[in-house]
C-alpha cells in the first residue's frame, strides 16, 4: 500500500502478485468477461417473466391453506380473482342484470376459468354496491395454469373486446380485475418500472458527479460502466438461478440500487488510485498494477462486509428477503470482481486516456488541504466534535424506539395500477374486505365427514362463532349455503359447485370463507387470525380431534410478520459477530472493528429515525406522495435497511481506517496520520455517498410505496453515515483511542499484512475462465462473386466489411435520375457466414476511389429466401438514401445474421446533377461485417416495417384535404422482441403510432418535429433497451396495428402526398428460427415482379429505425416525394 502521502513511495513495490497478473493477463480476462456478458447478458433481458411478484413463507400455515385447497379440494374458487364493473345499474335492477349477464356469458369463453360467481347464482346481496351501482364477479381460476398472475393479460384482453362490444349500450362500463393474483401482477410490472425509471433518472446525474469528482469524462465514464455492467451481468445470473429456485421480483429493484451503488463506488476507488499513481509519477501499467494491489484489498474488505448482511437475509423463510440476498451476494461479488480484474487492465489500456474530456474545477490539491485542516482540527477538539456531530444523530437515533413495524392503513398501493383502481371501485361499492377473506379449514376426526352430523355440527358450531365477530360481515359455509340445520339429505340438496367449493374430495375437510367488515383494518384482521389460531379447536368446534388451520390473505400478513419479526434478532446477532470477524482479520485490530460495528448501529438507527419522523408522524410526507402520516412502516423495511445499510456504510470505514493505517505505517504520529488519511479519502468518500445517495432518492420518485420507504432510509442512512459519521464522530473517536486503534498491532505495529489482500502468487494459478481464447475465425473466404449483370459481392477483411458493387455505368454530367440507364437489379449469393451491424453507401470510380455523395440516390438490399415480418412479402434488410450517412448499431449487441449459400438482392439508383461525368462508375454497398465464430453479437436483429399502405407497391398514399386517418393491422411470424423503433410519415402528419390492437397497449406513439407550415423535420425513435431490459415482446397470437393522422390545411387533395410507416430493429425469441419466404403466396410473387422490376415502379427504401452512433437519416421513395427528414437520435 501507498506508504507516504506522496513521492515515488507511492508506487514502489509493484512487482509481482495476483494484482500484477490481474493487469498482465488483462487480454485474457477481457475475453473471460465477454464470455460471461455473452451467456448473462441476454439471459438479463428475460428477468421480468421469470421473477416471481407473489411473497412465498415457506412452511407457514397460511402456505399450507393454499396448498390444501389445490390439493384436496376441487373447488372451482382455490384460487381467484375478482372482475368489478362500474358504469352500470346495480344487479337488482332489469338493466342491471341484463348487462352482467352479458358480462358473465362473455368470461365464459376465456380460457384458465373454472367458474364465476355473481349475483345471479342465488341473488346474495353480497354482489350489490352498498351505495351507488356496479357489482362485481368472482372468477375462479385453474390452479394448474402456472403461474396464476400469467392469466391476467389473457383475462384483461377479454373483458377489454367485451367492454367495447358492450359499450353501445352502457357508455361508461369499465370492467376491471382485482384481488391478490392481479394485485401481484400489477405489483411485479410497477416494480420493473420503477427500476426503469430509477435507471433513466439516476445516470446522467451519476455521470455528471463523477466528472465533477475527477474532473475527466473517460474517467466518469468507467464507473458508470462498471455499475451498468454489474446489474446487467447480475440480473442474468438471477435468471438462471430462477430456473430452479423461485426468486422475487424486489430482487431487481435491490439490484439496480445496490449494481448502481457499490459498482460505481468500488470503480470510483479504483480510478481514484490510478490516477493517484499516475501522478506520482509511474507508467500506465505499473500505476494499474498499484491501484489492484491497493484499492483491491479495500474492494474485497468492503464487499466481504456488505456480503455479510446480505447472507444473513437467507435467514428468514420469506422467499421476498432470500431473494434479495441472493441479488445482493451476486451483485457484490460481480461489483468486486468488475472493479479488481476487468478495470485494471482498462486503465492500463487507457493510460494518459483516463484523463480525455478534461473539465475545468478547482484544484485537487486545495480540496485535499482542506480536508487535511479538517482532520487537524478533528485530531485537536475530539471531544468537542463528538458532542456537536453526535448530539443530533443520537436525538434521531432515539426516534427509532417508536418504529412501528405493520401494514400501513390507507390507499398506499399505485395508483397508475389497473388492479388498485378496481379495489377502489370496490371500496367505494363497501365491497372492498371481499379480496381480504379469512380462509379456515377444518380438518375433522377419523370417521367422521363434513356431510354427517357431527361434521355439519362442528363445521356450524365454528362458523356461528366466527359470525358473532364484530369484525366479520359474514361467514360463507356449507352450512350457511344449506340453511345451517342439519339433515341427511342435505348434500343431495346443494349444488355441485357448492359442495365442491367447501368440501374437499374425500369429506373430511370443510373450507370456511369469512368475508371482514368493510371497517376492520388489515392490523384488526391479524389480530382475529392470531386470536383464532390461539384457540383450542374443540372449544372453536366442540369435537374431539379436529384441527382448524387460518389461511387467505389476513393470515399470510401474520406470518409475513412473524416470519420477519422472529427472525430480525438473530439476523441482527450474525451480522454484527461476522462484521467483526471481517474486520478483525482484515485490519488486525480489536478496536478499530468494534467501533466500526457501533457506528452502524448509529447510522442504522438514525435512518430508522427518519422514517419514523417521515413515513409515521407524517413531516414532509408530501413531499413524497403522501397525503398524512401511515400506521406503520412495512415489516420488511427494518431488517432489508439494516443488512443493506450494515454493510454500505462499512465502505466509508474501510476507505478511511485503510488509508489512515497506510499513513501509521509510514512512520507517521498519529494524529498527522488521522489528517492525511482524511485528506486521500474525504473525496472519494463524499463522491460515493452522493452517487449512493442519488441512487437510492431516485427510488423514493416512484408510486411503490415499500420501495419509496427503502429508497428513503437508505439514502439518509448513507448521507449520515458519509458525512456526520465518517467524517466527524468517526475520526475522533480514532483520535481519542490513539495507539489503541491498532492494538493489539496487526497491520501497523508490526508491520504485518492484513489478512483479506491479493496475495503474491503466479499467473499461472489464476482461475482457467480468465484464460481462454477465442478463435478469431477469420479463414480465407472465397474472391468476390458476381452476376451476368457485372455486380459482385465480397468480403474486405482489412476492412472487416462484406461489400456489394452493382454494375458500372456511365453518369453524364447534369442528369436526374429519371434520365439515367440504372443499375440492374442483382441477385447475388452471400460468401460468408456472418453478421452485419452498419453499413454504408458509396459511389465509386473504376480504379475504387470514392466520388462524390450526390450521386446516390437511394440503395436498397432485400432477402428473397425469408418473408417480413407482419406480411409474407420478401425481407427488407436495409436501405439508404445520400442523406442518411453511415448507419451504425452497438456491434457487441446486436448483428443481422447471414448465412453462406443464402441470397441478397441488391438494387440502387443514381443521379449526376455535377458538372462532371463520371465513367464506369458503381454503387457500393459496404457493411460492417463480423465472421461467424466471434462471441458477439449478443443478440441476432433483423429490420422490419410495417405500413398503412396496400403491402406490395409503392408507399404513398393520395392525401385528402383536412383531418385524416389510415391503419393496417397484422400478425407478427415469430415471437421476439422490438429493440427500436421509429416512424415516417409526409407533411402535415400530425401523429403515428403503433399498438397492441389485442390488448390496447400504445407501443410507439410519436408526434413528428416540424414548422408551423406543416413541414416535418424529424420522427422521435424509441431505443426499447437498458440494463434491466430487451424491448417490447410481441406474439404471433396478437394483432398489431400502425395509424397515421394527417391535417392537411391547403383544401385540396395530395397526389402521393401521404405516408405512415414505423419499423426498426427486431431480435426473435432464443431458439426461433427467422421463417423462410413462401414462394408460392401471391403477394410474395407479386411483391417480387415489383422489386426484381419485372413491373412499373420501384422499390421504397427501408430504414433501420434505431438509435444510432451517427445521425441517421431516411430517404423514402414513392411516385412523389414529399420531404426528406432525419430523425432525433
Amino acid at each position: 500500500m501507498v506508504a507516504a502521502p506522496a513521492g515515488a513511495g507511492s508506487v514502489a513495490g509493484s512487482k509481482g502478485g495476483l494484482a500484477a497478473a490481474v493487469v498482465r493477463r488483462r487480454g485474457w480476462i477481457a475475453v473471460a468477461w465477454i464470455a460471461a456478458g455473452a451467456v448473462l447478458l441476454p439471459a438479463a433481458g428475460r428477468v421480468e417473466r421469470t421473477l416471481d411478484v407473489a411473497a412465498r413463507i415457506g412452511g407457514s400455515e397460511s402456505a399450507m391453506v393454499e396448498q390444501e385447497l389445490v390439493r384436496r379440494f376441487a373447488s372451482p374458487f382455490a384460487k381467484f380473482a375478482v372482475l368489478v364493473a362500474t358504469g352500470v345499474p346495480g344487479p337488482g335492477t332489469p338493466d342491471g342484470r341484463a348487462a352482467l349477464e352479458q358480462v358473465v356469458a362473455g368470461l365464459g369463453t376465456v380460457p384458465g376459468l373454472t367458474q364465476c360467481l355473481s349475483y345471479l347464482d342465488g341473488q346474495d346481496t353480497l354482489f350489490q354496491a352498498s351505495t351507488g351501482d356496479g357489482t362485481f364477479v368472482v372468477c375462479g381460476l385453474d390452479p394448474r395454469r402456472q403461474p396464476a398472475d400469467a392469466l391476467i393479460s389473457d383475462l384483461r384482453a377479454a373483458t377489454t373486446t367485451l367492454a367495447v362490444r358492450l359499450s353501445p349500450q352502457y357508455a361508461r362500463l369499465a370492467l376491471r380485475w382485482t384481488g391478490d393474483v392481479a394485485l401481484n401482477f400489477d405489483l411485479r410490472r410497477t416494480s420493473a418500472a420503477q427500476a426503469h425509471g430509477a435507471e433513466r433518472r439516476t445516470l446522467p446525474l451519476t455521470l455528471l458527479l463523477l466528472v465533477w469528482a475527477f474532473g475527466a469524462v473517460a474517467a466518469a465514464l468507467l464507473p458508470t460502466v462498471v455499475g451498468m455492467l454489474a446489474i446487467s451481468l447480475t440480473l442474468g445470473v438471477a435468471v438462471i438461478i430462477s430456473a430452479r429456485w423461485p426468486l422475487s421480483i424486489l430482487l431487481q429493484n435491490v439490484v439496480t440500487m445496490l449494481g448502481l451503488g457499490l459498482g460505481i463506488d468500488y470503480a470510483l476507488l479504483m480510478v481514484s488510485r490510478f490516477r493517484e499513481a499516475r501522478a506520482a509519477g509511474a507508467g500506465a501499467t505499473q500505476a494499474a498494477e498499484v491501484a489492484a494491489r491497493q484499492a483491491g484489498h479495500t474492494i474485497a474488505l468492503s464487499g466481504v462486509a456488505v456480503s455479510i448482511g446480505f447472507a444473513a437475509l437467507l435467514l428468514v423463510p420469506l422467499n421476498e428477503l432470500r431473494s434479495v440476498a441472493v441479488g445482493g451476494l451476486v451483485v457484490v461479488t460481480v461489483s468486486v470482481l468488475l472493479a479488481t480484474t476487468l478495470l485494471p487492465g482498462l486503465l492500463a489500456w487507457l493510460g494518459p486516456r483516463v484523463d480525455l474530456g478534461h473539465v475545468p474545477r478547482g484544484p485537487g490539491r486545495a480540496r485535499a488541504e482542506r480536508w487535511r485542516r479538517w482532520g487537524r482540527w478533528v485530531t485537536q477538539r475530539p471531544g468537542t466534535v463528538l458532542a456537536l456531530a453526535g448530539a443530533p444523530v443520537a436525538l434521531l437515533a432515539w426516534q427509532a424506539t417508536r418504529l412501528d413495524t405493520g401494514l400501513p392503513r390507507g390507499d398506499w398501493l399505485p395508483p397508475a395500477m389497473e388492479s388498485a383502481r378496481a379495489l377502489h371501485d370496490l371500496q367505494r361499492m363497501g365491497r372492498g374486505a371481499v379480496i381480504q377473506t379469512v380462509r379456515i379449514v377444518l380438518e375433522l376426526p377419523d370417521g367422521v365427514t363434513a356431510g354427517s352430523r357431527q361434521g355439519w355440527e362442528a363445521t356450524r358450531r365454528l362458523s356461528d362463532g366466527l359470525a358473532a365477530d364484530p369484525r366479520v360481515a359474514r361467514v360463507r359455509s356449507l352450512p350457511a349455503s344449506a340453511g345451517g340445520k342439519w339433515r341427511p339429505s342435505a348434500l343431495a340438496f346443494l349444488r355441485q359447485d357448492v359442495r365442491r367449493t367447501f368440501i374437499s374430495d374425500d369429506r373430511r375437510v370443510a373450507l370456511l370463507d369469512v368475508v371482514p367488515r368493510e371497517s376492520a383494518s388489515a392490523g384488526e384482521l391479524i389480530q382475529l387470525v392470531r386470536a383464532l389460531r390461539a384457540r383450542d379447536a374443540v372449544a372453536l368446534t366442540g369435537l374431539r380431534g379436529t384441527a382448524v388451520r387460518v389461511g387467505g390473505l389476513p393470515a399470510f400478513n401474520a406470518d409475513y410478520e412473524d416470519a420477519v419479526g422472529g427472525r430480525f434478532p438473530g439476523v441482527v446477532a450474525l451480522v454484527v459477530a461476522g462484521t467483526l470477524v471481517a474486520l478483525c482479520a482484515g485490519f488486525g485490530s480489536v478496536l478499530i472493528p468494534v467501533k466500526a460495528v457501533l457506528l452502524n448501529l448509529v447510522s442504522v438507527a438514525a435512518a430508522f429515525g427518519a422514517v419514523v419522523l417521515v413515513f409515521q408522524d407524517g413531516f414532509g410526507a408530501r413531499l413524497f406522495g403522501l397525503s398524512g402520516p401511515l400506521s406503520g412502516v412495512f415489516p420488511v423495511v427494518p431488517i432489508l435497511v439494516f443488512c443493506t445499510v450494515f454493510g454500505l456504510s462499512m465502505d466509508y470505514e474501510v476507505f478511511l481506517v485503510a488509508r489512515v493505517a497506510e499513513a501509521r505505517r509510514a512512520g507517521l504520529a498519529e494524529g498527522d496520520a488521522l489528517a492525511e488519511g482524511l485528506a486521500r479519502t474525504a473525496g472519494v468518500i463524499t463522491s460515493a455517498a452522493a452517487i449512493m445517495i442519488v441512487v437510492f432518492a431516485a427510488f423514493t420518485l416512484g408510486d411503490f410505496l415499500l420501495i419509496k420507504m427503502l429508497g428513503f432510509a437508505l439514502a439518509v442512512a448513507v448521507l449520515l453515515d458519509a458525512t456526520v459519521v465518517r467524517l466527524a464522530i468517526g475520526p475522533a473517536l480514532l483520535r481519542l483511542a490513539g495507539r489503541w486503534n491498532w492494538w493489539p498491532g496487526g497491520s501497523v505495529a508490526s508491520g504485518r499484512r492484513p489478512l483479506l489482500q491479493f496475495p503474491a502468487m503466479s499467473h499461472r494459478s489464476l482461475p482457467l475462465a480468465l484464460l481462454l481464447a477465442l478463435d478469431p475465425g477469420d479463414g480465407a473466404h472465397p474472391g468476390p462473386l458476381g452476376d451476368a449483370a457485372g455486380a459482385r459481392i465480397f468480403t474486405d477483411l482489412g476492412r472487416s466489411a462484406l461489400v456489394i458493387d452493382l454494375a458500372p455505368l456511365d453518369l453524364p454530367a447534369n442528369t436526374p435520375h429519371h434520365e439515367l440507364a440504372q443499375p440492374p437489379v442483382a441477385m447475388l449469393e452471400i460468401p460468408a457466414d456472418g453478421s452485419i451491424h452498419g453499413f454504408r453507401v458509396e459511389v465509386v470510380d473504376s480504379a475504387g476511389r470514392e466520388l462524390p455523395d450526390e450521386l446516390i440516390h437511394h440503395f436498397n438490399l432485400i432477402d428473397p429466401d425469408h418473408r417480413e415480418l407482419f406480411l409474407p412479402i420478401s425481407r427488407r434488410l436495409l436501405a439508404a438514401g445520400r442523406e442518411t450517412g453511415p448507419v451504425r448499431l452497438p456491434g457487441l449487441l446486436f448483428g443481422l445474421p447471414l448465412k453462406r449459400g443464402e441470397h441478397v438482392v441488391a438494387s440502387g439508383m443514381v443521379e449526376n446533377l455535377t458538372s462532371a461525368t463520371y465513367r464506369q462508375a458503381r454503387v457500393r454497398l459496404v457493411m460492417d461485417f463480423t465472421p461467424a465464430g466471434r462471441p458477439w453479437p449478443l443478440f441476432r436483429a433483423s429490420p422490419w416495417q410495417m405500413d398503412v399502405a396496400f403491402p406490395v407497391g409503392d408507399k404513398s398514399f393520395t392525401l385528402p384535404p383536412g383531418r385524416s386517418s389510415r391503419t393496417y393491422e397484422g400478425s407478427p411470424a415469430v415471437p421476439g422482441k422490438i429493440v427500436g423503433l421509429g416512424g415516417h410519415m409526409h407533411d402535415y402528419g400530425r401523429l403515428i403510432e403503433f399498438v397492441d390492437a389485442t390488448t390496447g397497449e400504445v407501443i410507439y406513439h410519436a408526434a413528428p418535429v416540424g414548422d408551423s407550415a406543416g413541414h416535418i423535420a424529424s420522427v422521435p425513435v424509441s431505443r426499447l433497451y437498458g440494463l434491466t431490459g430487451l424491448g417490447v415482446h410481441i406474439t404471433p397470437n396478437h394483432k398489431y396495428r400502425v395509424s397515421v393522422y394527417y391535417d392537411n390545411p391547403t383544401g385540396q387533395s395530395i397526389p402521393d402526398g401521404g405516408m405512415g410507416v414505423v419499423g426498426g430493429l427486431f431480435v426473435p425469441d432464443r431458439g426461433v428460427a427467422w421463417p423462410a419466404a413462401d414462394r408460392t403466396d401471391s403477394l410474395y410473387q407479386q411483391d417480387y415482379r415489383h422489386y426484381m422490376r419485372l413491373v412499373g415502379g420501384h422499390e421504397m427504401p427501408l430504414r433501420m429505425l434505431m438509435p444510432m452512433s451517427a445521425h441517421v437519416g431516411a430517404h423514402e421513395h414513392g411516385a412523389a416525394h414529399a420531404h426528406r427528414e432525419k430523425p432525433t437520435p
